[in-house]
């Protein structure tokens, strides 16, 4: 096990090989080939900073689980290749190549937030899972390559500047419920996937209660599932099937409504003041001096990181909000790290 370790300005951070190993609470930074690399299985890396390395994660193996971890401004995020390994609840962004790479089966990615790199998500491989998660603000949000057979839903998809999702040689895939709000939404150079499942009652991504397919948005305001009418007797499905391309179909494309939004507020204390603090909502990286920063947001689910400030832990530093008819608000509460006393408002480290 490494924990409470910082590790920066090396060849390379930690390599381990081997099965059962655990970093957690550490920072992992500046590396110029790898930060981590991991052969074997079973691993956990947790609670973690990964920044600022060639490749941020380098994983060869099985079973292991990245969680509650940050990897950012790296020049590659995460790769993996292996099968039957989970990334949760961690925000990877603004890794300049890529944020995740995967070459295997059977991987998961579950509530996290991929944002602002070149390729958000590539994936090589099947049976991989993509849920409850934030891609945004890449060039490629996701793309499918020599894939098949993986399932994608529940998932928001937006602002991407080339394409939502991008296929080649890919075969099979289930892409269901997610909101696709992207110019250009899915690219298919060749290939077809299930763009929908049978209609059933249940909650779907754009607060409608029927499943079915997906909703289709532009940011112009003029995507398939905002122009198109509803079905007569089922205003939460379009009154027709949306064709992508020729042997590509959403037959149950969800209808949008625009929704009512509420403010989602962060209350800072215990950072000296004027001390400039972010947060990323949805996506979405807010910052201030003040202690209060405000989002708005319709009803939802919604995943939140606090950005790290040398010298401070925060609490709570990431998690998911629920909006649901109210305004919510969320404390965060800063404190001196071990080994930083503060001294007229700052903190000093000691040593």
């Amino acid at each position: 096990t490494i924990t409470n370790t910082r590790i920066s300005n090396n060849l390379n951070g930690i390599s381990i090989n081997g099965n059962n190993n655990t970093i957690t609470t550490s920072t992992i930074s500046s590396n110029s080939n790898y930060g981590i690399s991991i052969t074997g299985s079973h691993s956990i890396i947790t609670n973690s900073t990964i920044s600022g390395n060639g490749y941020g994660l380098v994983i060869t193996g099985k079973n292991n689980t990245i969680t509650n971890t940050r990897i950012s401004n790296n020049l590659n995020g995460i790769s993996i290749n292996g099968n039957n390994n989970t990334i949760t609840t961690s925000t990877i962004s603004s890794n300049s190549n890529y944020d995740i790479s995967i070459n295997g089966n059977n991987n998961t990615i579950i509530n996290t937030a991929i944002s602002d790199s070149n390729y958000g998500i590539s994936i090589t491989g099947s049976h991989s899972i993509i849920t409850n998660s934030t891609i945004s603000g890449n060039e490629y949000g996701i793309t499918l390559y020599y894939d098949s057979n993986n399932i994608i839903f529940d998932n928001i998809i937006s602002f991407n500047r080339l394409y939502g999702i991008y296929m080649n040689k890919s075969f099979g895939d289930l892409i269901y419920n997610n909101l696709f709000d992207n110019t250009d939404n899915v690219y298919i150079t060749s290939g077809f996937a299930y763009w929908n499942v049978s209609l059933r009652p249940g909650r779907n991504i754009i607060g409608g209660y029927m499943i079915g397919g997906n909703a289709w948005l532009s940011p112009s305001g003029n995507g398939f599932s905002q122009v198109t009418p509803s079905l007569p007797n089922d205003p939460y499905i379009c009154d027709q099937p949306y064709v992508i391309s020729g042997n590509n179909t959403d037959y149950l494309p969800l209808k949008y409504v625009p929704a009512s939004t509420y403010s989602v507020t962060f209350l800072e204390s215990g950072l000296p003041a004027n001390t400039l603090w972010s947060v990323t909502l949805n996506g979405t990286t807010k910052s201030s001096t003040s202690n209060i920063i405000t989002f708005t947001e319709p009803n939802g689910r919604y995943y939140f990181s606090v950005a790290s400030i040398n010298g401070y832990s925060v609490s709570p530093s990431s998690g998911y909000i629920t909006v649901n008819g109210s305004n919510v608000s969320v404390s965060t509460v800063f404190s001196p790290s071990s080994g930083y006393i503060t001294v007229n408002g700052s903190n000093v480290s000691v040593s």
